[in-house]
């Protein structure tokens, strides 16, 4: 029986330049580590979108970045969705969330 999960890609194998592209996006600052990332780069082109809106609500938005989390977390909550409520819990924190806020 084979799995319905999309592999991860490991970056050695991304497309070439789309590394490149990621840290144009990211100010080189991409969490290369999270495997959501290793997943996209199977479909490139929806990977640099998804890069696109990510990077403009981290780092162009006008919305505070607790806010942001809070909101994030929340809609992950109630859609079951432990990976990225799980993320973003990390990154809560170094907005300066606490625990009562998590």
């Amino acid at each position: 029986m084979t799995s319905p999960r999309i592999p991860s890609l490991p970056v050695e194998l991304w497309q070439m330049g789309l590394l490149d592209q990621v840290n144009r996006l990211t100010d080189g600052k991409a969490r290369l580590r999270n495997k959501v990332y290793c997943t996209l780069a199977n479909y490139p082109t929806l990977f640099i979108a998804w890069m696109q809106l990510g990077s403009f609500l981290f780092r162009h938005s006008s919305l505070p970045s607790r806010k942001r989390e809070k909101m994030i977390m929340h809609a992950a909550a109630l859609s079951a969705g432990r990976y990225p409520f799980a993320q973003h819990v990390g990154i809560g924190r170094e907005c300066g969330l606490k625990e009562t806020d998590l």
